[in-house]
């Protein structure tokens, strides 16, 4: 991960390679390409400037569940890094924007993602204030809509079949 090429050529790339660094608290040799302040650095130049989202190949667009995980891969340093902080709340902005009136993201896959990172920046999913949900309709009712009748599975999109990736 710390020498790879291609590291920065989207944003996924960045945030699962952060992610899998600080999920061992890999230690990275000085003679490193990435260390985690090049890979966080790397990562913010994907935060489109208007809108706060997150691209997956650039900053001109933005997708939830892009965004989502960039928020995960930052959370970390949320309380040490002002740019991380500073990201982290015009994701979550952006975040607020476009999920739906019942808080959901448009797919099983986003919507989970989107539940992971206000999980782990520790914000309140009850809390109507918190901009994810009340204790009657939140990101895990929205998420539990796409489980399949009759099956321990998850649907890509409300009333589909079962899939893979989704559950």
């Amino acid at each position: 991960i710390v020498n790879h090429p291609k590291l920065s050529s989207g944003s996924n790339e960045l945030a699962y390679a952060l992610l899998a660094l600080d999920a061992r608290d890999v230690e990275i040799p000085e003679n490193a390409k990435w260390n985690r302040e090049k890979i966080i650095n790397a990562l913010l130049n994907f935060q489109n400037r208007n809108d706060g989202g997150f691209g997956l190949y650039g900053n001109n667009d933005s997708g939830i569940d892009t965004t989502a995980m960039a928020l995960q891969a930052l959370a970390p340093y949320e309380g040490e890094n002002s740019k991380a902080k500073e990201a982290i709340e015009k994701g979550l902005d952006y975040l607020k924007k476009n999920l739906s009136a019942e808080y959901d993201a448009g797919t099983a896959e986003a919507t989970a993602q989107v539940l992971i990172a206000v999980t782990v920046l520790n914000r309140d999913l009850l809390n109507a204030a918190s901009g994810f949900g009340t204790a009657y309709k939140n990101l895990v009712t929205s998420l539990s809509s796409y489980k399949v009748g009759g099956s321990t599975g998850f649907s890509h999109v409300k009333d589909g079949a079962e899939n893979s990736m989704a559950s």
